[in-house]
């Protein structure tokens, strides 16, 4: 947002940053789009700055391990308020610092570092 604060996803796993998975050959841009208004009833237009990880994660539910492929992008909030329809996804709103200290995933926990760096933001902010 306009402090430099990053939207956050609380939900019955843990903490996130807004996303989650492409669907069929939508692009990376609109899974963003697509995301950010379900997860958090927020419309935003995706900005230039992207990092790009590879993280091994356990699925509790399906009992395996998975090869996540991200993408992280900077995106700007649009006017307005969209409706979530993800009922046990909360949003609020965090610093960096708060960021890393409360993401499950260590990719995110990574992505925010990079795009401190990008910003210019401290990331004790």
């Amino acid at each position: 947002d306009e402090r430099a604060r990053l939207a956050l996803v609380r939900t019955p796993s843990g903490v996130f940053l807004p996303g989650g998975g492409i669907e069929g050959a939508e692009s990376v841009e609109l899974a963003i789009r697509r995301e950010s208004l379900e997860e958090c009833g927020l419309f935003v237009r995706v900005l230039d700055w992207q990092a790009h990880s590879i993280q091994f994660v356990l699925s509790v539910t399906e009992d395996r391990e998975f090869e996540k492929h991200c993408s992280f992008r900077e995106a700007a909030l649009e006017p307005g308020r969209g409706q979530s329809s993800e009922a046990d996804h909360a949003l609020f709103w965090g610093t960096a610092r708060e960021a890393r200290g409360l993401l499950a995933h260590g990719s995110q926990r990574w992505a925010v570092e990079r795009w401190c760096e990008h910003a210019g933001v401290a990331q004790t902010e």
